[in-house]
């Protein structure tokens, strides 16, 4: 289980073609700094997902901003935007609908070092629920957080192509919160392919 950022702008841009000879190729782009929207995802060894979990910096719940995110999405809000200890336990109960643990058959859960993932509520949320957490130490290398490398790198890179061809096909828009579950969704599927 681990934990991204997606923003409203794109992080990168792609590389754009243009005829040899043209030194200057006009783009739009944001002016703005845009929102980021914490994601969280859960995969197994074998290769099924937990359907993903979004976390948007707002005070009050609304389901439009989860309006076309992959089937079985969940939907949290904190001030910051960011995982924390509360949203932490409904993460364990969101996967914990997917996988069904049980005593004979429990899930292994590895987590970064996070402080979200140290509460004690959580901790006993688990222990109740069959959920192992297995905590990583901090900074460790990337063959221990195979999420960040083979996961959340080629996702980001799809979410930020189709950002970006969003922006160009929808000229002098931008894209919003409530536009990043769809664009997560498409990115998402093409990921899991």
């Amino acid at each position: 289980m681990d934990e991204s950022s997606f923003q409203t702008i794109p992080s990168k841009l792609p590389k754009h073609v243009a005829p040899t000879g043209i030194r200057e190729v006009a783009k739009n782009v944001a002016a703005e700094q845009g929102k980021a929207v914490t994601v969280a995802c859960s995969m197994s060894a074998t290769g099924h997902y937990v359907p993903p979990s979004f976390i948007f910096a707002r005070h009050t719940l609304n389901l439009l901003l989860i309006k076309d995110a992959p089937t079985g999405s969940a939907l949290g809000v904190t001030d910051s935007g960011y995982m924390n200890s509360l949203r932490f336990v409904d993460y364990l109960e969101h996967s914990r609908k997917y996988t069904n643990p049980t005593a004979d058959s429990p899930i292994l859960l590895m987590l970064d070092n996070h402080i979200s993932h140290n509460s004690l509520q959580a901790i006993t949320y688990a222990k109740n629920n069959n959920i192992l957490l297995l905590s990583l130490p901090p900074h460790s290398s990337h063959r221990t957080r195979p999420l960040d490398r083979h996961f959340f790198r080629p996702l980001k890179a799809y979410y930020d192509d189709l950002c970006d061809n969003w922006t160009t096909s929808n000229p002098g828009e931008v894209v919003t919160e409530y536009h990043i579950a769809g664009l997560f969704r498409q990115a998402y599927e093409k990921q899991l392919l």
